[in-house]
């Protein structure tokens, strides 16, 4: 295997494929209708996106749904004569570049080639094939769609033999691993965080615990990405219960399978829009007490974390929160010289067993008599006995005492 001499070489190749994957794990998620992009076998385009080509020879195809979803957008194309031939094979190198191209469609790639010296290096046979020419080899070998696991014998690639279904479900296994693993840590973190149970399941999508389901097996160290694509909805197996690895890949299951990447858009690196009332670090506020003095002629009120009703309330109390600064307050602001009893008070706990108590600060002036004469200071408050500023921190307190009831305002973003 041939090296890239010295270490400026080896520097600038390292800095791209670094590049390349930060691309790829900043991924745009996929939209309702982009599939597969252009194979270089075709010539039959539909790039307007207005109506799907009336291919000849699909009709009754249990693809046929899919290719004509595809075609109706321009990401499948068929030859000269009408024809789609969705049951002819596809090689290895059509495979990735299918693969590719649907990718950069919907910008989950870079839409650039890079020279073929990038993955030459290591499948020397890919130096003057029109893949490696054209880029999407090197695309996908520098954003680890492709590895160096899939050599063949004598460190070759074989971009002309025929592609298996194991091959085809690796390389997209790959393509969605940044999402999955994304997601996986916005479980973990939800879980942490105490958020509902709702609000967990929104983020198992790829990551269930599930069985092998087909009667046919694969190798253990290949097991993992067909797991993969199964819990994505990538593939399904065949209607007698086997996944059939070893058999070619035909160009109506590559539509089907990119198709299919279509839900994959839920895998994206965004949190699921859940609005709960949950600050980071903390995790779901679970209560938050309001107390009033004896005056004001109301029982306290209690908002609870698992009752949606409450959310809205609960929610821009996290705004508030958030919004808290602590600044050197004003002269003469503060706490009360001597605590008054039944004082106005917000408890609050959080799903980490925090808690927060607060209520308004003042401001104390001396009078002309001598004596000492105290009123509330908007916009500053005392929080676990801290004196800070927020100013939608106040009108938060103050709303619900007026109220006494959650502020029906909209969730917060």
């Amino acid at each position: 295997m041939s090296q890239v001499p010295g270490f400026i070489g080896w520097a600038c190749k390292l800095a791209i494929t670094l590049l390349f994957s930060l691309i790829l794990w900043t991924q745009v998620p996929l939209s309702t209708g982009q599939a597969l992009g252009q194979n270089p076998g075709d010539q039959r385009s539909n790039e307007t996106g207005n109506s799907a080509p009336a291919f000849t020879d699909i009709q009754g195809h249990w693809a046929e749904t899919v290719i004509q979803a595809a075609a109706s957008v321009g990401y499948v194309h068929g030859y000269p004569d009408g024809t789609f031939r969705p049951d002819n094979p596809v090689t290895r190198a059509e495979a990735v570049t299918f693969i590719v191209k649907a990718l950069q469609r919907v910008q989950y790639l870079p839409d650039i080639n890079l020279p073929p010296d990038m993955m030459a290096e290591y499948f020397p046979d890919t130096r003057d094939h029109w893949a490696g020419q054209k880029g999407s080899l090197p695309l996908a070998f520098s954003a680890s769609l492709v590895t160096t696991e899939d050599a063949r014998a004598g460190n070759r690639f074989e971009p002309d033999a025929p592609a298996t279904r194991l091959e085809a479900v690796i390389w997209l296994a790959r393509a969605v691993n940044p999402a999955l693993e994304a997601r996986r840590r916005i479980k973990e973190e939800r879980q942490r965080e105490g958020w509902s149970a709702e609000a967990q399941a929104a983020v198992l999508t790829g990551l269930e615990n599930i069985r092998w389901p087909f009667r046919d097996t694969v190798a253990e160290k290949v097991r993992s990405y067909v797991m993969q694509g199964i819990k994505s909805g990538l593939i399904s197996g065949f209607p007698d219960g086997r996944f059939g690895g070893n058999e070619i890949v035909t160009r109506g299951q590559m539509v089907a399978m990119l198709q299919r990447l279509q839900p994959i858009a839920s895998l994206s690196t965004q949190h699921p829009e859940i609005n709960e009332p949950v600050m980071p670090e903390r995790g779901r506020i679970m209560e938050a007490r309001q107390s009033w003095p004896p005056a004001a002629g109301k029982s306290p009120r209690t908002l609870n974390g698992d009752n949606k009703e409450d959310w809205p309330a609960l929610n821009r109390l996290v705004m508030a929160l958030r919004s808290v600064e602590k600044l050197e307050p004003p002269s003469g602001v503060g706490d009360l010289p001597v605590a008054p009893p039944h004082r106005e008070m917000l408890y609050i706990r959080f799903a980490d067993g925090s808690e927060d108590i607060l209520y308004p600060a003042v401001r104390c002036e001396t009078t002309p008599t001598g004596g000492r004469r105290c009123t509330p200071e908007p916009d500053w408050m005392i929080l676990n006995s801290q004196v800070v500023h927020s100013s939608l921190l106040w009108d938060y307190y103050h709303g619900q005492m007026q109220m006494d009831m959650p502020l029906v305002l909209s969730p917060a973003t």
